[in-house]
């Protein structure tokens, strides 16, 4: 069965009580996502999950994949958008659902996978957690009742990608004018795709589930999707657009790479440099590097590292 957000993951970090990740089951399948990870879950009992997840979330449920840590969720996945009802601090630059959705569903059109990161129900994701997010997004809501249920942030951020994706398909179908012969750099879309960081504010445990498929690898775009793929990048950035992307494994170690060149020529504060450094994950993870990209980055980094060891043995 071919999902409509093939390639979307949602990684669900240290969730606390199972009926919760059978309520995002079934959020999952309502929307057309067919894959859930967990990472560290402090109980996943399936027997627990599966009357809340409903019979179409079963499949869901068999597919789950379980992390000992979240580099490891993501490691496949060329955007990873993390959720939060916090700002400040760590958490800067926030996405609006809208265009979360359009990231998401653009990443997805290239061919790309997506990670979704949603936090434990009583505290959302840490700052450890927020490092491994090349972008963060807060669903808006009345500040007298700001607390989510997890089910529930996962299926409006579901619902606002599963938007995005449908009406990219339409564009490229139609074309803007209507025509059945689209151009692949007007297939821009507008969507309304939430994510929050699972309620930072306190959680309660209960929510409604139904699922999809298991895990499904990001397959090459098909149909309308499929026309757009190769040139999706090139519309509103001008750039190349070839090769594949560079994935969220790459990229953690080219900020491995780019922490050490920084330290050694004291750009960054050393008292907290992962802090500093949060910036330049924003920036590459808003680039969203090709493979080629990371490629020639990486290599600056080995000259550089290559003239600093020189430099200190004179």
């Amino acid at each position: 069965m071919e999902h409509l957000l093939r390639g979307l993951d949602v990684v669900l970090v240290q969730t606390r009580f199972p009926e919760n990740i059978g309520m995002a089951a079934r959020a999952c399948v309502n929307m057309g996502c067919g894959h859930i990870s967990l990472v560290e879950p402090e109980r996943w009992l399936r027997d627990k999950a599966s009357p809340l997840a409903t019979p179409r979330g079963q499949a869901l449920l068999d597919g789950i994949t379980v992390h000992s840590d979240l580099a490891e969720a993501v490691a496949d996945s060329a955007l990873v958008i993390g959720t939060t009802a916090r700002r400040g601090g760590w958490r800067q630059s926030l996405l609006s659902p809208e265009r979360c959705a359009e990231e998401v569903a653009d990443c997805l059109r290239q061919g790309g996978r997506v990670s979704l990161v949603f936090g434990p129900e009583d505290r959302g994701l840490d700052n450890a957690a927020i490092t491994h997010c090349h972008r963060l997004v807060c669903i808006p809501t009345d500040p007298a009742a700001s607390s989510l249920n997890l089910a529930q942030a996962v299926l409006i951020v579901l619902y606002a990608c599963a938007a995005a994706v449908r009406e990219g398909d339409r564009r490229a179908a139609t074309g803007p004018t209507g025509t059945s012969s689209p151009s692949p750099a007007t297939a821009s879309i507008p969507a309304f795709g939430p994510q929050t960081e699972t309620v930072a504010t306190g959680q309660s445990a209960q929510d409604s589930p139904a699922v999809a498929a298991g895990p499904t690898a990001p397959t090459a775009p098909t149909g309308p999707r499929a026309e757009t793929a190769a040139s999706a990048g090139n519309g509103e950035k001008g750039e190349d657009s070839s090769g594949p992307l560079a994935s969220a494994a790459d990229q953690e170690r080219l900020m491995a790479a780019l922490r050490e060149m920084l330290l050694r020529i004291d750009y960054l504060h050393g008292d907290n440099p992962d802090y500093f450094l949060m910036p330049w994950r924003r920036l590459f993870g808003r680039a969203r590097l090709r493979r080629h990209e990371y490629d020639a980055l990486m290599g600056m980094c080995r000259q550089v590292r290559r003239a600093l060891d020189r430099a200190e043995k004179r």
